[in-house]
C-alpha cells in the first residue's frame, strides 16, 4: 500500500520568510492536493517556540480544504537540531501546548498526535 507524509512547515502567509524566498507557494498548495489524493496519508508540523493558536487554524483551514485530512502530526520542536543557531537558542513549548493545538487541529483532522514529548 502507498502512504504519503507531507512536512507543513508554518501557515500559508508565513512560508515565504519562515522557509526560502524562492519558494512557489503555487506548488505546495499542488503537493498537499495530491497527497490528499493518496488513500493513507499524513500531514505534519514541527511545532515552532514562537506558533500560536491562530497559526494552526490557519494550517488547518489551508490543508483540509472542504473535508477533514486522515492525519495530522504534531512534532516537538528540538533546538539541539537546527540550522538556524538562532533556533538552538529557543526553548520548546510545553506538552500541553502542543496538546492545546492538536484540539485545534481536530477541527480539520479525523486524526491527530503529538509526537516527540
Amino acid at each position: 500500500m502507498f502512504y504519503a507524509a507531507m512536512d507543513i512547515k508554518c501557515r500559508r502567509d508565513d512560508y515565504l520568510k519562515i522557509v526560502n524566498k524562492n519558494i512557489n507557494l503555487e506548488n505546495i498548495d499542488k503537493s498537499i492536493e495530491l497527497v490528499k489524493r493518496f488513500p493513507d496519508y499524513e500531514f505534519r508540523t514541527t511545532v515552532l517556540p514562537f506558533f500560536k493558536e491562530n497559526d494552526f487554524e490557519e494550517i488547518g483551514k489551508w490543508i483540509a480544504g472542504y473535508k477533514k485530512i486522515k492525519l495530522y502530526s504534531l512534532q516537538q520542536f528540538n533546538p539541539k537540531r537546527t540550522f538556524d543557531p538562532e533556533y538552538g537558542k529557543m526553548i520548546p513549548k510545553t506538552r500541553q501546548e502542543l496538546e492545546a493545538f492538536a484540539e485545534i487541529m481536530k477541527n480539520y483532522s479525523e486524526n491527530v498526535r503529538v509526537l516527540g514529548c
